[in-house]
């Protein structure tokens, strides 16, 4: 995917006039809009994309590798996606590929381009950590210790506020915070008089994971599944996580399988 140092002349040399007059990094912002519009729409799958670039560019020459490695995404994460068996990346992936072939074998020009373009879309969507993006801290729920917050129209307000400044991975962190804090204490027993106090806290879980789906999804999407019935988004989760659940991971990709499979559905 990424290659060595080479000046030979370039299968497309019109193309690449227009990458030097343009610039990489006007090129690289009209590149990665094009990608975000037409092949990577949704937030899981800019992630999975980000990740397959960050496992190519792990194994590329030393500007490719420092990319990776200052990504703010943990190796452990990206490692091997390019195995993942991904079809619906296949027009995205064709897309760079055009890219370096028509600029081939101008490796100097292609590592620093595709860099950008991915970098664009790691800030457009949140993911990893060295955009400077002044993320509130991914655990806005605790799993072990959960708190209600959202019972109250300003508590929702500020929930609201709170999960929109998160990055995707952190977003997908809290969902998967959220979920396994309502499993807690629906599952630990507790005494009479806390049961009450459990009892409001599982409804400010269940509230709270509707409006990371509002967040995600956006409303009008989430609405339509409803129908007036915001019980069928509730089942829908639960349903969902369950499915999620019976192979256990961590938070962050426990939360991205369940965005995928909701996904599904609105």
């Amino acid at each position: 995917m990424f290659g060595i140092f080479n000046k030979k002349k370039v299968n497309d040399p019109v193309f690449l006039k227009r990458i030097t007059e343009d610039g990489i990094s006007h090129a690289a912002e009209r590149f990665s809009s094009i990608l975000m519009r037409d092949s990577l729409p949704t937030g899981s799958l800019a992630h999975e994309f980000v990740m397959q670039e960050l496992d190519g560019a792990r194994q590329g020459d030393k500007s490719s590798v420092k990319f990776a490695e200052n990504s703010g995404v943990p190796e452990s994460r990206y490692k091997g996606s390019l195995n993942h068996d991904t079809p619906e990346l296949d027009k995205a992936q064709e897309f760079m590929q055009m890219i370096t072939s028509k600029l081939y074998p101008r490796m100097d020009i292609i590592v620093p381009l595709r860099i950008e373009i991915v970098k664009n879309i790691m800030e457009a969507y949140g993911i990893g950590q060295s955009l400077e993006r002044g993320d509130v801290n991914a655990q806005i729920t605790d799993s072990y210790a959960p708190k209600q917050e959202v019972h109250t129209q300003q508590g929702v307000m500020k929930y609201l506020k709170d999960i929109s400044r998160l990055s995707y991975e952190n977003l997908c962190i809290e969902l998967s915070n959220v979920m396994a804090a309502k499993h807690n204490l629906t599952m630990v027993p507790s005494g009479i008089n806390n049961a009450a106090e459990n009892q409001r806290i599982v409804t400010d879980l269940v509230d709270k994971a509707f409006l990371i789906c509002i967040c995600k999804f956006g409303q009008e999407r989430v609405s339509n599944f409803a129908k007036n019935d915001l019980t069928r988004v509730n089942k829908l989760i639960i349903q969902c996580d369950q499915e999620v659940a019976a192979h256990p991971v961590l938070p962050h990709e426990h939360g991205l399988r369940l965005f995928n499979k909701l996904e599904q559905y609105f």
